[in-house]
């Protein structure tokens, strides 16, 4: 068992976004990494009798680049056609300027890990990064994606999605039924639908969740998900979903985790019969290709992929489906697939800490 607090803050010391994933990786020379043909980097555990887990875990490795920071004033600038450079205009207008290095200050509010203010935080989504390499740490078995460029329009699961069947024909990758993206803002969503398209069966999610929450949580199938690595994999993958990890507000500068309950997720997770999920969802019946379409083949994705796009339609669905960001708990699951964050509303954070130390009190969960 990892200490999951600190992982994570390691892992959010710094922003990386799209271009510098290598340098999250630097960040855990202990893990030993597989690096594939697109730069995405995967660990394979086997069963104890040799054989694979038919289970992909996965995560991503960049984060938005949020900042208040101004490190160019394009209006202070002038193109030099001699030297092929931007000269600065007026040096006085810069000198205040605070310099961005990318860095993440760190603020400890009661179970929470915010930001200053300044930038964004990375919980999304390193907090799904810390939760893969605690089960790697412990030796679950399954195929473990750690994706580049998922805030950039999934590029990385996009691409290997593209060859992802010759490569488990060629027995490079383990044959997988099941996708298990941990990148879902709140306490409790077990996601069913992505772009209202259907990526998991009911009965897969409500099976997760009876698993989960034997050890006091409260997921539920929700049908309300955005998009995420585990999406371009639908006509591949029978069951792919996307689990709430305990993150709030990401893409802005108000992101938060809730610490707390991100370090018992990570416990639970190691708990989980993965092999026993049911797979009932046929991909034959799949029409959604996503980026995968015959039309989408190139690579170049500057311009087969707008972020800014992509972000202003983010933050439309965003705002438009979500009534109330703030964390929110309940001991009572959703029975009705709405949105957990909007159930939850109404629950502060003095219910989860009671609910937390209950948990505490619990050996089945918290013991090593």
């Amino acid at each position: 068992m990892i200490d999951i607090k600190n992982t994570f803050i390691k892992l959010t010391s710094k922003r990386y976004p799209r271009g510098k994933e290598d340098q999250v990786i630097d960040l855990v020379p202990e893990y030993t990494f597989e690096k594939d043909e697109i730069g995405n980097y995967y660990i394979i555990i086997k069963k104890q009798d040799g054989t694979f887990s038919d289970t992909m875990f996965t995560c991503h490795l960049d984060t938005i680049d949020r900042t208040k920071y101004t490190t160019t004033d394009w209006s202070n600038r002038k193109w030099n056609v001699t030297t092929g450079k931007w000269d600065i205009i007026d040096p006085e207008k810069e000198k205040d300027v605070k310099v961005d290095d990318g860095s993440v200050v760190h603020i400890f509010e009661d179970d929470f890990i915010k930001t200053d203010g300044n930038s964004n935080l990375g919980a999304d989504d390193k907090a799904g990064m810390t939760i893969m390499l605690n089960m790697i740490s412990e030796n679950i078995p399954g195929l473990y994606y750690f994706f580049i460029g998922e805030e950039s329009g999934c590029i990385g699961s996009s691409a290997i999605s593209r060859k992802f069947t010759d490569l488990i024909k060629e027995q490079k990758l383990p044959d997988v039924k099941k996708c298990i993206s941990f990148d879902r803002r709140s306490y409790g969503s077990v996601i069913t639908h992505q772009m209202s398209t259907r990526c998991c069966s009911d009965e897969f999610g409500n099976e997760l969740s009876k698993q989960l929450n034997e050890f006091g949580f409260w997921y539920a199938n929700d049908s309300t998900g955005v998009y995420t690595d585990s999406a371009e994999f639908l006509d591949i993958i029978p069951e792919c979903t996307n689990l709430s990890v305990g993150y709030f507000d990401e893409h802005s500068l108000t992101e938060k985790q809730d610490i707390e309950f991100l370090e018992l997720l990570s416990r639970a997770v190691l708990k989980i019969d993965w092999d026993s999920l049911p797979i009932t969802r046929n991909i034959d019946d799949c029409k959604y290709t996503g980026k995968k379409s015959k039309t989408y083949t190139t690579y170049n994705y500057g311009t087969d992929w707008d972020e800014d796009q992509y972000l202003s339609r983010y933050y439309h669905n965003y705002h438009n489906n979500t009534t109330n960001s703030t964390p929110s708990t309940s001991n009572t699951p959703s029975t009705n697939n709405k949105t957990s964050d909007n159930l939850k509303k109404e629950i502060d954070d003095f219910d989860f800490d009671k609910w937390y130390n209950e948990q505490k009190a619990k050996s089945i969960i918290l013991n090593d």
